[in-house]
């Protein structure tokens, strides 16, 4: 694990271990709906629409929130504190495009393997937003183009967390709108 890349918002390295609990994000309720919400833009993340929003490879980004069941999520406690993340439109989950430990490599939805690119840990900062960093790389979610990246249809990318708002994030438990 390569979490020692990660810089803490106070300007200090952060050396972030998962026996640190204090730092870490308390369980979320499996069973639960939740959307994540970029601070920078208020803005849900969700994945990209697709002909067959079930297809592996998709896509996560942001876009206005309306709670349709692209931009819902659940989250599955797994071993070490580390979470596997849930697209509810596809039953896929979140992960690192092909495994990548590099910066600016996509994040997308596949079928769940157990790898470490699916896998992560949510820390939890003073604002009480997240940071999500992937277990494989120790790089966070990202969205690309930074603070002034607004608008629909921005990818999340993974890139060393350095805790601008655009890679910090709400996660919001909801209740669908849609049957699932």
């Amino acid at each position: 694990m390569q979490l020692h890349k990660i810089i803490g918002c106070l300007g200090i390295l952060l050396v972030i271990s998962v026996q640190m609990k204090a730092q870490l994000a308390g369980p979320l309720k499996e069973g639960k709906t939740y959307m994540i919400i970029a601070s920078h833009s208020n803005k849900a993340l969700e994945i990209k629409s697709a002909p067959d929003i079930t297809a592996n490879g998709l896509q996560l980004q942001q876009n206005d929130s309306t709670a349709k069941i692209n931009q819902l999520f659940s989250f599955r406690q797994l071993k070490g504190g580390y979470y596997q993340i849930t697209a509810l439109c596809s039953n896929k989950s979140l992960e690192v495009r092909n495994n990548s430990v590099r910066d600016h490599d996509t994040i997308q939805q596949n079928q769940f393997n157990g790898h470490d690119c699916q896998m992560f840990i949510l820390v939890k900062n003073q604002s009480g937003t997240f940071n999500i960093i992937n277990k494989n790389s120790g790089y966070g979610f990202d969205i690309l183009g930074g603070n002034k990246a607004l608008g629909n249809g921005i990818a999340v990318i993974q890139y060393q967390v350095y805790c601008a708002q655009n890679q910090t994030f709400r996660i919001v438990e909801v209740e669908p709108k849609q049957k699932l």
